[in-house]
């Protein structure tokens, strides 16, 4: 029974026996008022056992009642009621649960003892590990609208890293390198500072979404500016000499620069798997699942020795070099082990299926180079970028310099910004995101009351 009917049937049961009760009541007076009123006498045997079986009665529901004290406590154990204070009421008996900020905790109880009469129970427990809890956020400012950007995606569980910030920064930072210029990334700073100071409705848009795009524009704007910088690029034209390098010149480096971001940002991922199941007191996962401490040491080998085949023509021969060989035994003896773990721990009845390693070999064997080299798509972008410049000079010939260089800036600024959005999305979360985020939880809302003061 939940807890909605057996609180409804504890209400019932302590109206019916307060009717008894005052039944009884009733009698006893009435019998006093004759007696002293000379109209009546004492009242006799039968009349006085009633009165005894009846109060009896009352004693034995009474006992009944106190006894849903362990009912109550268990209950609200049990029952997951998060997110929200849900109150229930019937008749006299009131139930209140919810969550509250552990530094808040005795402050909560100290007031409702003070300002509520008649509290019967209340109890503030502590989370147990696992245990299923709401998610508050820590953002303020712009970041709290844009820590949608990583909710959106799921919410992380009680039990894990709060990822938003890192979303927020790897996410700029990818769209900056991608579309790295000067002139075009101001315009975007300027108009997301417009919408996020506008508070209003755009486009069927909420006001809160305006803001949260509006600020998204901002981040992105001030990042292609810093990227702009760097590439020498304002409006699709070389407009100094670029202080690191140009995409559109150095098509190796950047492409490096790409890969070494990515590598680097995997690792990040994993690292933070690798917190998450120790958080969760997930051991094992910790330590031999594909995210976890063995799965982080065959991606950093494998990426070391991958370096050192790309390095030497791709000739594959060079692993078994007297320098590389021990690394590539560690990296074939890694690939045994984790699939095989799974595969051990499942036979032996801890959990898990057989077909878990399978997947993990899978995914050492065609994720991992795979998520990789997608992070390429940032150099390919980047170079797109200048293309569209030397397209608008291709263009000054036959329509004029300046029309040329604004219908390509246009184009640039409503097509490519968009799209290099998308592809910056899709790197947070699909290959960063999936490494570690277990998600599952939910987001914590406090109860807003109104205070009316009366005069």
């Amino acid at each position: 029974m939940c807890i909605r009917d057996r609180l409804s049937k504890l209400s019932e049961e302590v109206a019916r026996r307060g009717q008894e009760v005052e039944a009884i009541a009733s009698v006893v007076r009435r019998a006093r008022e004759e007696v002293l009123s000379g109209a009546g006498c004492l009242p006799d045997e039968g009349t006085l056992e009633q009165l005894a079986v009846a109060a009896e009665r009352c004693l034995e529901s009474l006992e009944k009642l106190l006894s849903y004290g362990p009912f109550i406590e268990a209950s609200i154990r049990a029952q997951s009621l998060i997110g929200e204070l849900r109150i229930f009421r019937n008749r006299r008996v009131c139930m209140a649960e919810g969550w509250i900020p552990k530094r808040f905790a005795a402050q909560l109880e100290t007031c409702v003892r003070e300002r509520i009469p008649h509290v019967l129970y209340l109890k503030v427990w502590r989370l147990r590990p696992g245990e299923a809890a709401p998610v508050k956020p820590r953002a303020r400012g712009m970041l709290r609208y844009l820590s949608k950007l990583a909710y959106s995606r799921d919410v992380p569980s009680y039990w894990e890293v709060d990822p938003s910030l890192l979303f927020i920064a790897l996410f700029t930072a990818m769209y900056g390198m991608m579309f790295g210029d000067l002139g075009l990334g101001a315009i975007i700073l300027g108009l997301g500072a417009w919408l996020y100071a506008s508070k209003r409705k755009l486009l069927g848009m909420s006001p809160e979404g305006v803001r949260f795009l509006g600020s998204l524009m901002v981040l992105c704007g001030a990042s292609s500016m810093a990227f702009g910088a760097v590439y020498g690029v304002a409006f699709l034209v070389r407009a100094w000499e670029p202080a690191l390098l140009s995409p559109i010149h150095d098509v190796g480096k950047i492409v490096e620069v790409a890969l070494i971001f990515g590598v680097a940002q995997l690792i990040l991922a994993m690292s933070l798997s690798v917190v998450n199941c120790l958080l969760a007191r997930d051991y094992f996962g910790a330590v031999f699942s594909g995210t976890g401490l063995l799965g982080l040491a065959y991606y950093i080998v494998g990426v070391y020795l991958a370096y050192n085949v790309a390095t030497s023509g791709f000739d594959i021969s060079c692993l078994l070099r007297e320098d590389l060989l021990p690394l590539t035994a560690l990296e074939g003896a890694l690939l045994v082990l984790i699939p095989a773990s799974h595969a051990i721990r499942s036979l032996l009845g801890h959990g898990g299926e057989v077909t878990e390693g399978f997947v993990e070999l899978m995914e050492l064997l065609i994720a991992y180079p795979a998520n990789s080299l997608s992070y390429i798509r940032l150099a390919a972008f980047a170079i797109a970028h200048e293309i569209f410049g030397v397209l608008a000079e291709a263009m000054a010939e036959s329509v004029g310099l300046i029309p040329s260089l604004v219908f390509a800036n246009l184009v640039v600024l409503v097509i490519e910004g968009f799209a290099v959005g998308i592809q910056a999305l899709r790197l947070v979360y699909y290959e960063f995101s999936t490494k570690f985020l277990r998600g599952g939880g939910f987001l914590f809302h406090p109860l807003r009351l109104s205070v009316s003061k009366e005069a």
